[in-house]
C-alpha cells in the first residue's frame, strides 16, 4: 500500500490502517500519564506487551523505545529500523500523533549525549567504551564506512564487538544519519588496523565527510545544467537471466533487473542505484531532488525501442525543464523494459505534468514512475488511471 503517493484505488485499505493508527493514538493519549509514571517510578504493568500488541495492529515491522526527551519530556521513538520501505507509513503515523503535554514523538532515534552512548554500549555488551577507536572512510556511492577497534575484539566476526560498534554508531550519529550516510560498520582487533579516533570524535568526522561529499555536488538542480552535461555509457557484464538464478529469463523483472545497457550524466548516482545497497537521494543532490525512473514495458512492442525511448525522453524534458520540475539524467534498455532516469524537484507536480505527454505518445498501460530511494521502495505512480502494480 502506498503512503507517500497514495492512489484512490487503495483508499479503502488505507482508511482501515488510518483507523487503527487513530485508535492507537487515542488509547496512548488515555494512558500517557500511566506510561510516564511507569517509566519514571516503575511498576508491574507489562508495558512491552501492551505496546507490541497495539503497534502490531498497524504493522508487525515497527520497533519502538522510550527515552528521556528535552526539558524533562519523555520521548517515544517509533521506527521501522531496517525495513526502510515502511518510512512513509511511519511518517503518516507520526503526523497523526496528538499533542500530549510532556511528550515528544519521533520517527528516528536521535543522537545521544556521550555519557548515554557510553552507558548503552557498556551495559549491553560489557565492552569498555573508552577503549573503542573508530576510523571513517568514504566508500563508493557516497557512503561512509566505519571500522571500529577494541582490545577486547577477537576479530572481524566477534558478535559482541559488532554489537558494540553498531550501538555506538547509532547513539553517536542518530538513526537518520546512519540510514542515509553510513555504509559498512566493521570491527577489528586493536592493532590490526591503522588505529583510529576516540568515539567522541566520530560525529565531527562524519559531519566533515558529509560536508566534503556534498561540496563536490553541483549547487544547482540537474535541470539547470543537463544540456551541458557529459554522458557516460554503461554495459552490464553479467547475464540478467543468470543473475536471477536461472539459465533463461523469468516471465517478468522487478525494478531494473533486466537492464543491459544504460547512459547517465551522473555516474556515481547511476552505479549506486544499481549496487543493491542503500540509496538516499540526499547523497547525490544539494538541491533536494528525488532520483527516480520511468519503467516502460516493451513486451509485444514493435519498432526500435531505443528510438522510442529517446522520443519519450525528449517529451519528458520538454515538459519538466521549462517548469523547473526536473529532467532526464539517463536511460537504459533491458531485455523487456525501457528506462528513463529522472531527477525531480517536486515529485507530485512532475508526475501530474508527465501524464499528458506520456499518454499522448501512447506509452503502454504498464508504465510506472518508480524510485531509487530505499524509503520509497514500495511507492509507485502509474501513468494511466488503471496501471497495475509493477513487478
Amino acid at each position: 500500500m502506498r503512503w507517500a503517493f497514495p492512489d484512490p484505488r487503495e483508499e479503502l485499505p488505507r482508511r482501515k490502517v488510518i483507523r487503527r493508527i487513530d485508535g492507537w493514538w487515542r488509547e496512548f493519549a488515555s494512558r500517557a500519564a500511566r506510561v510516564g509514571e511507569l517509566l519514571r517510578e516503575g511498576g508491574d504493568w507489562d508495558l512491552v506487551a501492551w505496546m507490541n500488541e497495539r503497534l502490531e495492529a498497524i504493522s508487525d515491522h515497527l520497533a519502538w523505545e522510550f527515552v528521556d526527551g528535552r526539558d524533562g519530556a519523555l520521548r517515544l521513538v517509533i521506527t521501522p529500523e531496517g525495513q526502510r520501505r515502511l518510512r512513509p507509513l511511519v511518517d503518516v503515523l507520526l503526523r497523526r500523533a496528538p499533542r500530549i503535554p510532556g511528550w515528544e514523538f519521533h520517527a528516528f532515534r536521535l543522537p545521544e549525549e556521550l555519557d548515554q552512548a557510553e552507558l548503552a554500549v557498556e551495559q549491553r555488551t560489557g565492552l569498555r567504551f573508552e577503549e573503542l577507536r573508530v576510523r571513517a572512510t568514504r566508500s563508493p556511492g557516497g557512503l561512509i564506512d566505519l571500522a571500529w577497534t577494541s582490545p577486547a575484539c577477537a576479530g572481524p566476526d566477534d558478535e559482541r564487538a559488532g554489537q558494540a560498534a553498531f550501538l555506538a554508531t547509532l547513539a553517536l550519529l542518530g538513526e537518520r544519519c546512519v540510514d542515509q550516510w553510513i555504509g559498512a560498520i566493521l570491527v577489528e582487533r586493536a592493532g590490526d588496523g591503522a588505529g583510529g579516533d576516540p568515539p567522541e570524535a566520530l560525529p565531527e568526522r562524519v559531519r566533515a565527510s558529509i560536508d566534503a561529499a556534498r561540496a563536490r555536488l553541483p549547487e544547482s538542480a540537474c535541470h539547470r545544467f543537463c544540456d551541458e552535461a557529459r554522458w557516460s555509457i554503461y554495459s552490464l557484464d553479467s547475464d540478467p537471466a543468470v543473475a536471477a538464478g536461472g539459465s533463461t529469463p523469468p516471465d517478468d523483472w522487478p525494478r531494473q533487473h533486466d537492464l543491459l545497457v544504460g547512459r547517465t550524466m551522473l555516474p556515481e548516482m547511476w552505479v549506486a542505484a544499481r549496487r543493491g545497497g542503500r540509496f538516499s537521494s540526499c547523497r547525490f543532490s544539494r538541491a533536494g531532488e528525488t532520483f527516480c525512473y520511468l519503467k516502460i514495458d516493451g513486451a509485444g512492442g514493435t519498432g526500435d525501442r531505443l528510438a522510442g525511448r529517446s522520443a519519450i525522453e525528449d517529451a519528458v524534458n520538454a515538459t519538466l525543464v521549462p517548469a523547473g520540475l526536473g529532467c532526464s539524467v539517463g536511460g537504459g534498455t533491458g531485455l523487456r523494459y525501457s528506462y528513463i532516469d529522472l531527477a525531480l524537484t517536486d515529485v507530485p507536480a512532475a508526475a501530474a505534468a508527465l501524464r499528458e505527454p506520456l499518454r499522448a505518445r501512447g506509452v503502454p498501460l504498464r508504465t510506472w514512475l518508480l524510485f531509487h530511494d530505499d524509503e520509497l521502495g514500495d511507492e509507485w505512480i502509474g501513468v494511466w488511471d488503471d496501471t497495475p502494480p509493477p513487478p
